[in-house]
């Protein structure tokens, strides 16, 4: 589709360009989804509540390729896993015999301020692309990705429709009027609650011009749960891909995290604690033209992944609350603890204590600027891929923070209590286990995302943690 150039010089239409090129965004949040219990005044960890009786746990070297396909074989059984990736995708395996020969993907449409995700709802195929071969990563191909950029140039903020596939971009979009485009950014801007000005704005741009764009095809998994020693049936890790960040050879990383639904098993109904392995994406952004309440054109302009050390992430399911704990090399610790209550909300406290005195990537840059002090309240998301997550958002002043972390996925043997959904992971106000549970969870999975944007600058982090059960804690 054309756009008129009756309103733009040959300089805008080029500083357009050039910016919608550049900018992209993930949407990467944190927070936790612990047990739902009654809500005490303030949140104390109870980490240092379960003495710890296993430290076995060991990490493979750096990855080595292997043309026998080692990809997710740490898991045992492919063919009944499902992976759900942040709030708006998941996955199954599609086997080509013992190997995953493709991925039958989903994604959910949502609207966000500062573009409207398309998504079937459907699942499409992502055929695997059998090039060199590695224990953690696989290339998967897909069709071509659309992307249309408008741009209000009253304030420079950027507003999108990403996602769309080549085939829907031929029958739906590529002969539709700048009038209907207008309306559909508007209705998705309203839906999504954006300033009204900044909505005008991306409104009037479009009924007089727009740009198609693609965005480059396929992702990359880097899957993670081999590096877990305790994990058998269930993986953490990132999609990564397709939009590049800034002019790193890296691209934007969403968390995923899942398992084998015949192993997914309830909540505990006694405390537990976990021992495991932490990795982290941080993505810097510059939101140089950033408008208040649009959240609009912030591009990555750097990316990096950190892990933890052997036994320096934990997490402790309780009675009461939950406790995250993970110390990144390099990067912060972090502390999540989440206590849930009866209904739908809840409260967090998220804390990155601790930077690296001395270290290769300066806090300045890297780091977080909003460290909670204290709880927060938090509400009870079930997302469209059909985790459920906590969320907490803030706004004021042109300041923004969001942060969601996923329900924590269990995993153990196979017995006469296992789920594969959500009607028996959580009961309010008390948490509590199906009647006849025989056995507890082995392995746990959790994913979180996080991001903030404060005087022009901003940082998206998620990161996934995976562990096993330290026996002798009940």
């Amino acid at each position: 589709m054309k756009g008129s150039t009756s309103k733009l010089n040959k300089l805008d239409i080029k500083k357009f360009a050039n910016l919608f090129v550049s900018r992209t965004k993930i949407f990467l949040l944190a927070g936790l989804l612990g047990g739902m219990t009654a809500c005490k005044d303030s949140l104390e960890s109870e980490l240092n509540q379960q003495s710890k009786t296993l430290n076995t746990l060991n990490i493979p070297g750096n990855d080595q390729p292997d043309y026998s396909d080692p990809f997710m074989k740490h898991i045992s059984d492919l063919g009944s896993t499902t992976f759900y990736v942040g709030q708006y995708a998941k996955f199954n395996p599609m086997l080509n015999g013992d190997n995953i020969g493709g991925l039958s993907y989903t994604d959910y449409g949502h609207n966000t301020k500062y573009a409207w995700y398309y998504g079937s709802d459907k699942p499409n195929n992502a055929n695997r692309n059998m090039g060199v071969v590695t224990d953690s990563i696989a290339r998967f191909d897909t069709d071509t990705n659309y992307v249309f950029g408008a741009i209000d140039y009253d304030t420079y903020n950027l507003w999108e429709i990403k996602n769309v596939p080549g085939n829907v971009y031929h029958q739906t979009f590529e002969g539709m009027s700048h009038s209907a485009l207008a309306q559909l950014a508007k209705d998705s801007l309203t839906a999504a609650n954006a300033d009204k000005d900044y909505t005008n704005g991306v409104y009037n741009f479009i009924l007089s011009y727009g740009l198609w764009e693609t965005r480059g095809a396929g992702f990359d998994l880097l899957s993670k749960g081999k590096k877990i020693a305790l994990l058998a049936y269930s993986d953490v890790g990132f999609k990564q891909g397709p939009a590049p960040v800034g002019k790193t050879t890296r691209y934007e990383a969403s968390p995923y995290i899942g398992g084998d639904e015949n192993k997914r098993m309830s909540a505990p109904s006694q405390p537990l604690k976990f021992e495991g392995t932490a990795f982290v994406s941080v993505m810097t952004t510059n939101d140089q033209v950033y408008y208040p309440n649009s959240h609009g054109a912030s591009a990555g302009t750097g990316l990096e992944f950190f892990l933890t050390d052997v036994s320096t992430a934990t997490y402790a399911y309780g009675v009461n609350t939950d406790t995250l704990k993970m110390e990144f090399n390099g990067w912060y610790k972090i502390e999540i603890i989440r206590e849930y209550s009866a209904g739908a909300t809840g409260q967090m406290k998220v804390s990155f204590p601790d930077y690296p005195p001395i270290a290769t990537f300066p806090e300045k840059v890297w780091g977080v600027h909003w460290n909670q002090s204290g709880a927060v309240n938090a509400k009870l998301f079930k997302a469209p891929n059909g985790i459920n997550f906590s969320v907490y958002d803030s706004e004021s002043d042109g300041n923004y923070f969001n942060m969601a972390i996923s329900e924590p996925l269990f995993y153990g043997k196979t017995s006469t209590d296992v789920t594969t959904g959500l009607n028996n992971v959580y009961a309010a106000p008390k948490r509590q286990a199906a009647y006849s549970e025989p056995q507890l969870p082995r392995e746990v999975v959790i994913s979180g995302e996080y991001k903030e944007y404060i005087s022009g600058a901003g940082i998206e982090v998620n990161f996934v943690f995976g562990g096993g059960r330290i026996y002798g804690t009940y």
